[in-house]
């Protein structure tokens, strides 16, 4: 067989690694395969291992053990890429792992959802003097404050200290032992706080707004009641002789007392209206009212001594 140039020979078809190459090593003729070159290349795996990887791979894809020799490697498919890392710091550590199996869980809290009964919790004791801890149990408070309550209270009522040590509470009661004020009557009259009770204003300024009120004759007597105010103010229709005429509910010893009442003769006319003793009358005023049908008259008075002694005027009217 004639001999050729390398350069002359064809070129070989695609090679599995397996081909016989004559080579010359240590002033002999050897001979190797074509896979034994190929591991002499760059990058070829011309290591001291015994597994052994594929002719060439990609940059970038993973390598994946070739049947179950362990020592023959091929590429798998597709680049892994260059995906974003996390620094291990942002992961807890065991000590953190560890409480966070501990603590509650978002499907506990499944049951809390749904309800809204805090019972329904998983793990929770119940009842509403356990709470939870920052360690994630669930434990009842123990306390440690100096100052004793009592042993059962009433809810909504004030507390109140017992006794003078400042270290025992005890329940006030309907609330806090204070009884509640009542709203002072609406009746156009002011009113101030008396010895527990609401008291009608007395004195003053007169700027008091009073009711017109309207006793009746009872059998000849006619009362007018100052409801414990200062002033009176009265209209009466006479259908019958007046023969008494008497005071209740007067504001008091050292409180000023006054009324206006007027006096109204009916269509028969000629009743008489007594004036008690106790009244003095001022210089020119009448002594009797009008006698005339339908005739008007008035009458004012005041007392500063609860009315022991009353300054009267009287005049009929047109």
């Amino acid at each position: 067989m004639a001999l050729k140039r390398i350069q002359d020979l064809d070129a070989a078809a695609t090679l599995d690694g397996t081909e016989i190459i004559e080579l010359e090593q240590s002033g002999g003729s050897v001979q190797c395969t074509a896979q034994d070159i190929a591991n002499l290349a760059p990058g070829g795996g011309g290591g001291s291992g015994d597994v052994v990887g594929p002719a060439s791979s990609d940059d970038a894809y993973p390598a994946l053990f070739d049947g179950t020799t362990g020592k023959l490697l091929k590429q798998g498919s597709g680049a892994l890429g260059t995906a974003a890392y996390t620094a291990s710091t942002a992961y807890a550590t065991a000590a953190q792992g560890a409480l966070a199996d501990s603590a509650t869980q978002p499907g506990d809290l499944a049951a809390i959802a749904t309800t809204g009964d805090v019972d329904d919790l998983t793990g929770f004791p119940g009842g509403e003097s356990a709470f939870l801890r920052a360690d994630g149990a669930f434990a009842v408070p123990a306390g440690a404050g100096d100052v004793a309550g009592p042993a059962s209270s009433t809810d909504g009522n004030l507390v109140l200290f017992d006794g003078t040590t400042g270290k025992l509470l005890k329940d006030g009661s309907a609330p806090g032992g204070m009884a509640f004020i009542d709203d002072a009557p609406s009746d156009g009259t002011g009113y101030v706080r008396k010895d527990g009770a609401w008291a009608a204003e007395s004195g003053g300024g007169g700027s008091e707004v009073l009711d017109v009120s309207a006793p009746s004759n009872a059998s000849g007597t006619v009362t007018l009641d100052f409801a414990n105010k200062s002033r009176y103010a009265g209209l009466i229709t006479l259908g019958a002789n007046v023969t008494t005429l008497t005071f209740s509910n007067l504001p008091g010893a050292g409180k000023f007392a006054e009324y206006e009442l007027h006096i109204t003769q009916d269509g028969t006319g000629s009743r008489t209206f007594a004036i008690p003793a106790s009244h003095k009358a001022l210089g020119g005023s009448d002594t009797a009212i009008a006698s005339a049908a339908n005739a008007v008259t008035v009458l004012t008075a005041s007392t500063v001594d609860n009315g022991t002694t009353w300054r009267y005027a009287m005049q009929d009217s047109a």
